[in-house]
């Protein structure tokens, strides 16, 4: 009776083998990784001064704690493609002054909107804000944002960075 026992568990074991072995590998290397953007773009990203007359926008998104099998979020700006990010990553692009919009697209983790006005010769920062079931896009300050921007990667998936 418990060697029949036994081997019926070992069966069942047997059978979930390989659906345990692809969760631990998924939950290791994570949902996606991406390369960092070009050496040109980190530069000019890093050096936090917008080009004469025109402005600059950031859009980070932060480390996240625990396992790294989250999904990619993608950016638009003025409804176009900016990029996607993944955790410790940002965005980087040069705009012209005036009014400005940012969608964020987490898929089933949801959408946020943030409009905002770009002035000449200054930075915009915007965070993504995910704790919970909160996630949105929130303006920080130029300090804090080149204390996070200097912390994470620029992102190789990122509009400005495929035009140049």
């Amino acid at each position: 009776m418990k060697t029949e026992t036994t081997a019926r568990c070992s069966c069942k074991l047997w059978r979930l083998a390989p659906a345990l072995l692809s969760l631990l590998i998924f939950q290791m290397t994570g949902c996606k990784s991406m390369p960092e953007g070009s050496a040109a773009m980190k530069q000019q990203a890093l050096s936090f001064t917008p080009p004469a007359g025109e402005s600059c926008v950031y859009v980070i998104r932060p480390p996240l704690p625990g396992p790294l099998g989250v999904p990619l979020y993608y950016i638009n700006l003025d409804g176009q493609e900016f990029g996607s990010l993944v955790p410790s990553s940002f965005l980087f692009g040069i705009l012209q002054p005036g009014e400005h919009t940012l969608f964020l697209n987490a898929g089933m983790g949801g959408t946020s909107r943030i409009h905002f006005t770009a002035e000449a010769a200054k930075n915009n920062y915007f965070w993504i804000e995910e704790s919970g079931a909160t996630l949105g896009l929130k303006p920080i300050t130029e300090t804090d944002g080149q204390i996070y921007v200097l912390k994470c990667k620029p992102s190789a998936d990122n509009l400005f960075d495929r035009h140049n």
